[in-house]
């Protein structure tokens, strides 16, 4: 399993460690997180935030909520981006959740 902490400061860099996606791939779902980020400041604040600066990408790969978000934006892309995407993603969900799982058991 891959630790999922990054001191990279590189959001590109960060999705593809953490998804195993080409940088090419990387780059194409950044442009998603924005739109993950904009829905979250709408729910936070009521608006969307122009000066909104989201916490590094690390962390917001470390959420099931972020990652849901992500999913429903890269599912409604149609074509945009391949099952391989998509179940990396589902991947990453499912290791997040098992790590909060076995945390809760102890």
């Amino acid at each position: 399993m891959t630790d999922d902490s990054d001191d990279s400061t590189d959001p590109i860099e960060t999705l593809a460690r953490v998804f195993g996606l080409p940088i090419e791939a990387a780059e194409d779902l950044l442009q998603l997180t924005f739109a993950v980020d904009q829905h979250i400041a709408i729910r936070q604040y009521g608006y969307p935030k122009d000066n909104l600066i989201p916490p590094p990408m690390h962390e917001r790969l470390a959420s099931r909520e972020y990652l849901r978000l992500l999913l429903s934006e890269v599912s409604e892309e149609d074509g945009e981006f391949g099952e391989d995407v998509l179940a990396a993603i589902r991947g990453h969900w499912e290791r997040i959740s098992q790590k909060e799982k076995s945390g809760d058991a102890q």
